[in-house]
């Protein structure tokens, strides 16, 4: 990225005197021997004094193996002057005033991503991009497999298959494995998001043949060993015990729950529930692999200085996986009804804060239609630092640090979320401060010069969408996934520098409705019921799952 070589550069004016110091500095990498290893450990590390931090429970320091022997020696801040501090303290000099903040400069015409497309004989669809700047190669395969596949007792089982699809092969220990890859300087990991599994590789070029060897390996032959399956199992279990008592995702959690309802395997966590994690057994995983991971489902997207013959010759150690048929994932099941304008409360007993998220369900995915101009609408009222709401509860309340509003969608399902963190004393002040800059927004829409403000904004971070690798994976993934032509970030920004305040606005009308959204807290119940119901909306009760608990009130 532009950001990390003009750090990079920043950084070795500064300690050496010279930006342009990256070749000699991978010369001196290069020239390391072994020797010079074990003197650097002799010299800095053998036998040295050392700080030692435990931490124990609290009011148990009788717990320490031995007493505290180390205190604080202090330090001498740098002289004020060049001159006291013998040089060391520089002063900038230069022939630009630093007070006056410089401005924006245009925004910059895009160009199309220029993309090969090709196939693997099993099936499997390519996609690529040639990137020539560094000798490197970045391969995702994604396959279409996730919660609407798994059966509702058995949440998260393709969550622990990817876990345990990173150990070892029928062939090798993960030791070994990992080892190799190490070697190579390479990585490898699967991973899934809730709606695909996922493959990904890195490395240098020089070494992509050896690095798919091991991917396909792991792919084709994983061994699915019985430790390791416990082992991960019990991590799942953590992080879900972690998040239960975690009120930001608590929130997180419960929105898709209350607009999509619990019937749906979508509106959960990918990793799953506690109960249905701990029902998931090692034949389980076994099952779901030999069903659902299948070239017919897969489909690659590669960044790499290599052309493309070059990509699908390496790729084609992949070739050798035969496809098979996949089962269908579960129907949508029908949606529930909104209860418009009722607050859903989470009791934490004891937090000092309350998550608020105030919810609505929204357009589908679409990547030239009215999924993206709801988020050009968004910016000005809850997408930047400098939007409406922001302002309002950060600046000029001081009830946050943050707020912010996002829509997030698929093929088939959106939703709109503002969402902020507030101080218990004014949680439901601040619910009204929301409320009150949508219903400005409902009621007279966003202003010609918030427009423009967008615009300057949006515009200029279109223009790093292809900066990085992976900037690149994730255009290519939309391209894909969605059937979008391959400028279709152009005419993003031709909708961009088009589009009107009275479009924007009349989506406002259409999508903005208080009245018609939900409003998620997690909170102390004790301190700020009385507050929400004070609000003359109704307030129902409802655990983490969703589930009523009480009476609305």
């Amino acid at each position: 990225s532009v950001g990390g070589k003009v750090g990079y550069l920043a950084l070795m004016e500064t300690l050496k005197g010279n930006p342009n110091e990256i070749a000699a500095n991978i010369a001196r990498i290069e020239a390391l021997s072994k020797a010079d290893i074990d003197r650097v450990y002799r010299k800095y590390l053998k036998d040295r004094p050392a700080v030692y931090l435990r931490i124990v429970p609290e009011g148990e320091r009788n717990a320490l193996e031995t007493p505290d022997n180390w205190t604080f020696p202090g330090r001498e801040l740098p002289a004020s002057s060049p001159a006291e501090s013998g040089g060391l303290a520089v002063s900038a000099a230069d022939a630009f005033d630093r007070s006056v903040m410089p401005p924006a400069g245009p925004v910059p015409a895009l160009q199309s991503l220029e993309s090969w497309h090709s196939e693997l004989p099993n099936g499997i669809r390519v996609m690529g991009v040639q990137a020539r700047e560094v000798p490197t190669t970045a391969v995702l395969m994604r396959m279409k497999v996730g919660l609407q596949h798994e059966p509702r007792d058995k949440l998260g089982v393709a969550n622990l298959t990817a876990y345990v699809m990173n150990e070892a092969t029928e062939l090798s220990s993960a030791e070994d494995l990992n080892t190799r890859l190490a070697r190579l300087s390479s990585t490898l990991r699967f991973y899934t998001d809730g709606e695909y599994a996922f493959m990904s590789i890195g490395g240098l070029t020089a070494t992509l043949d050896e690095t798919l060897e091991i991917a396909a390996e792991r792919l084709t032959r994983p061994k699915f060993d019985p430790s390791e399956f416990d082992r991960w199992q019990k991590q799942a279990l953590k992080l879900i015990a972690l998040g239960e008592d975690y009120a930001p995702e608590v929130a997180n959690g419960v929105v898709p729950l209350v607009l999509f309802g619990a019937d749906n395997n979508f509106a959960y966590s990918s990793i799953g529930l506690k109960e249905s994690v701990e029902n998931v057994t090692l034949e389980d995983v076994r099952n779901f692999y030999a069903q659902h991971y299948s070239p017919s489902v897969a489909e690659i997207l590669v960044i790499s200085d290599l052309a493309q013959d070059e990509v699908m010759e390496s790729l084609s150690v992949l070739s050798a996986w035969e496809a098979k048929s996949v089962p269908a994932p579960a129907d949508v099941e029908p949606f529930p009804e909104l209860r418009g304008g009722a607050i859903y409360l989470v009791d934490k007993a004891g937090a000092k804060q309350s998550e608020i998220r105030v919810a609505s369900r929204s357009a589908a995915y679409d990547a030239l239609g009215e999924h993206y101009r709801l988020t050009l609408l968004n910016h000005p009222l809850a997408g930047s630092f400098n939007s409406r709401i922001n302002l309002n509860l950060r600046e000029d309340k001081g009830y946050t640090y943050g707020a912010f509003g996002y829509l997030r969608a698929d093929e088939t399902t959106g939703r709109y979320v503002v969402q902020t963190s507030v101080r218990n004393d004014v949680t439901a002040a601040a619910i009204e401060e929301i409320f009150s800059e949508l219903d400005a927004v409902f009621d007279r829409g966003i202003t010609q010069e918030e427009l423009e403000f967008t615009r300057r904004a949006i515009g200029q971070r279109h223009a790093l969408a292809y900066e990085t690798p992976n900037h690149k994976v994730h255009i290519m993934a939309l391209t894909q996934r969605y059937g979008l032509g391959h400028d279709w970030p152009r005419q993003q920004h031709g909708i961009l520098a088009n589009i009107g305040v009275d479009e924007l606005n009349e989506l406002a009308r259409e999508h903005l409705d208080v009245d018609e959204m939900i409003t998620v807290v997690v909170g102390d119940k004790a301190e700020i019921l009385s507050d929400l119901e004070a609000l003359g909306r109704p307030v129902i009760e409802i655990d983490r799952q969703a589930r009523p608990v009480g009476g609305s009130r």
